[in-house]
C-alpha cells in the first residue's frame, strides 16, 4: 500500500488522471511493497515527478500522459523498434503504461534518469562527442532496416512530405486569416508579413526539395526532436534518447540539423566533422557546407511553418490573444535566422 496518492493532483485540474490514484498505487505496492507519496513536482505540461518514500529510501519516478496515437509511438520505440537493434538500453525507460477511463490518453510511467540530460553539461566536449557518436550509431542501425513502413505508419515521414505539406498547410491557413482580416476588420499584420516571407519560400521550394532528396542522407528511423533535453549522458556513459513523440521515418539530416542548431554557429563543423567521422564509410557522404546550410535551413523553416499552423488555426476560429502572440512568436525566429555554418559557405 502506497500512502498519499488519491491527493495525487488535488492542487491542480487533471482530468485524464481519474482513477490514476488506485492504478499507481497497484503497480508501486506489487514492485515496491508498501510506502508514501512525499512529493510531486510538475515538469511542464503533463509530465510530472513523484517522490516516494519506500521503507527508509526515495524513489522518483516520471509520470507523463500523452495522446493514445503518440504513447503508442514510444512504446514501439521503447519495446520494440530499439530493441530490434540492439538498442534496447538506449530508449526511454519505460516501466509501465496506465490507460485513462475514455480512452484519449495514456499514462506512462518511467524510471527518473536525474540530472544527467545534455542541456545541463552543454559545455562538456566529452559528453557531446559520446552523443554525436550514439546519434550516428543510432542512425546507421535503422538504415534500410524492414520496419521502414512501420516508422512511416505509426511515426510520420520526415523527409520532402513533411516539408512541402507544411509549408502549403501554412499558407493556407495565413491566406484564410488574410481574407477575413478584410471582411472582419482585424489588423494581423504579423498573418501579412508571415505570409509573404512563406510564400517566398515556396517559390523557391522546387530547389530546396531537389537538394533534399539527393544530398540529406539515407531514410533512418529519426528521433524527430534531438534537443540536448532530450539526451541523457548517465554515469556510466550510456546515451540514452527520451522523448519520442515525433519520432518518423525520414532523411538523417533531419535529426542532424535539429541537433546542431542547438548549438553556437562556431561549434557546429565540428560537431558535423565529428559525425562525419562517425558514419564514414557506410551511411553517407555529407555535402558540401553550401549544400548543408540549404538543407539544414529548409528543415527549420518547415518546423517553423508546422508550429504556426495551429495557433493560425485557433486564430482564425477564435481570434484568441495567445494564438496571435505565438505567431508573433514563429516571425520572431525567422527574423533572428542566420547561416548554419556562416564562415565556411563556398565562394560564390
Amino acid at each position: 500500500m502506497i500512502e498519499g496518492l488519491d491527493l495525487l493532483f488535488a492542487d491542480e485540474s487533471q482530468p485524464s488522471a481519474l482513477g490514476l490514484g488506485n492504478r499507481l498505487n497497484q503497480f508501486m505496492s506489487d514492485h515496491h511493497g508498501s510506502g508514501r507519496l512525499i512529493k510531486q513536482e510538475r515538469i511542464k505540461s503533463q509530465v510530472y515527478r513523484l517522490h516516494f518514500e519506500l521503507e527508509g529510501q526515495v524513489l522518483t519516478l516520471i509520470l507523463k500522459c500523452l495522446e493514445g496515437r503518440i504513447a503508442h509511438r514510444n512504446e514501439l520505440v521503447s519495446r520494440r523498434w530499439l530493441p530490434a537493434v540492439g538498442l534496447a538500453k538506449a530508449g526511454p525507460p519505460l516501466l509501465t503504461t496506465l490507460g485513462t477511463p475514455d480512452g484519449q490518453s495514456v499514462w506512462h510511467i518511467y524510471s527518473d534518469l536525474g540530472s544527467n540530460s545534455l542541456a545541463e553539461a552543454m559545455d562538456s566536449k566529452q559528453k557531446i562527442e559520446a552523443t554525436v557518436r550514439f546519434i550516428a550509431e543510432f542512425h546507421e542501425r535503422f538504415i534500410d532496416h524492414p520496419y521502414m513502413a512501420e516508422f512511416r505508419l505509426f511515426g510520420g515521414d520526415l523527409g520532402t512530405h513533411f516539408v512541402e505539406s507544411n509549408l502549403r498547410d501554412a499558407i493556407l491557413t495565413l491566406e484564410t486569416l488574410t481574407k477575413d482580416q478584410k471582411t472582419e476588420a482585424n489588423n494581423w499584420t504579423v498573418v501579412d508579413r508571415l505570409l509573404e516571407r512563406i510564400s517566398v519560400i515556396m517559390e523557391e521550394l522546387p530547389t530546396r526539395l531537389k537538394i533534399l532528396k539527393e544530398l540529406s542522407g539515407p531514410e533512418t528511423l529519426l528521433h524527430g526532436d534531438l534537443w540536448p533535453s532530450n539526451v541523457f549522458i548517465l554515469p556510466d556513459r550510456q546515451v540514452k534518447l527520451i522523448d519520442w513523440d515525433r519520432a518518423g521515418a525520414g532523411p538523417i539530416a533531419y535529426d542532424l540539423s535539429t541537433f546542431i542548431l542547438r548549438f553556437p554557429p562556431q561549434k557546429r563543423a565540428e560537431l558535423v566533422e565529428l559525425y562525419r567521422e562517425a558514419v564514414y564509410p557506410t551511411a553517407w557522404e555529407i555535402p558540401p557546407y553550401k549544400d548543408l546550410n540549404l538543407i539544414f535551413e529548409t528543415f527549420e523553416y518547415a518546423r517553423y511553418a508546422c508550429l504556426l499552423i495551429w495557433p493560425a488555426i485557433a486564430l482564425w476560429e477564435s481570434g484568441a490573444d495567445w494564438a496571435l502572440e505565438q505567431l508573433e512568436e514563429v516571425e520572431r525566429w525567422f527574423e533572428a535566422w542566420e547561416v548554419v555554418f556562416p564562415a565556411l559557405e563556398d565562394p560564390a
